[in-house]
């Protein structure tokens, strides 16, 4: 098993309003993105932990997030962690997602009066991993949004879902993957345009069945 970051990783800590979930869990999110980790792999926490440099405890904290937010998977009272199939995952984030916009909608805000979008760039862009312009607009749709939960819920939500979906959506981890939407690039704007309109006019309801509608047209077209 190879865990290398690239150089600037584990020089990039939480800055310019961003975080990731951890140094350990950032490396393996780019890890399977980039297809060092593969669907089915068991990873060797202790392995791991001395590749990066650091605690067995904050290894297995990372692989425990993974986990839950559906990255990796375990058996009920197992140790060992798979990797899952990322398509599952971006599919899962994707739905998380649209249940945190749905949320925030519902709070009535108008959109004169959202927060600014918080400066920084997200996981894959520091890694140098490029995004879909759909995934990209969604970002941009749900941050000042999160702008209106308090400070910890919204990194969470930055840690939890948005990271891990700019990276497991990469075109890289695409490309990787061999994984093409279903639909094509102006077929899932469109949607996205959908979802724009809904966020601008309040129309917080219909933001989960819309995120389900993207979360089909990007999922993997199966032959």
């Amino acid at each position: 098993m190879s865990t290398t970051l690239p150089a600037t990783a584990q020089d990039s800590p939480a800055t310019n309003g961003r975080s990731g979930i951890g140094v350990a869990a950032d490396a393996l999110l780019i890890d399977l993105a980039t297809g060092r980790h593969t669907p089915g792999d068991v990873l060797d926490d202790s392995a791991v932990a001395r590749e990066l440099g650091v605690s067995l405890g904050e290894v297995r904290r990372s692989i425990d997030v993974l986990c839950r937010i559906g990255v990796l998977l375990r058996a009920p009272f197992g140790r060992d962690a798979v990797v899952g199939l990322p398509a599952y995952s971006v599919t899962t984030l994707l739905r998380r997602l649209g249940g945190a916009m749905e949320l925030a909608l519902a709070r009535g805000p108008q959109v004169e009066d959202l927060p600014e979008p918080r400066p920084g760039a997200t996981l894959a862009d520091r890694f140098g991993l490029e995004s879909p312009l759909d995934i990209a607009r969604l970002v941009e749709l749900a941050d000042p949004l999160f702008g209106l939960f308090d400070d910890d819920e919204a990194a969470r939500l930055d840690r939890e879902v948005v990271g891990p979906l700019s990276v497991l959506a990469s075109i890289d981890a695409l490309r990787v993957h061999d994984s093409r939407p279903a639909l094509p690039d102006d077929l899932r704007a469109r949607i996205v345009d959908e979802i724009e309109a809904a966020v601008h006019y309040g129309e917080w309801r219909s933001i989960p069945g819309l995120m389900a509608d993207f979360g089909i047209a990007f999922a993997p077209d199966q032959p």
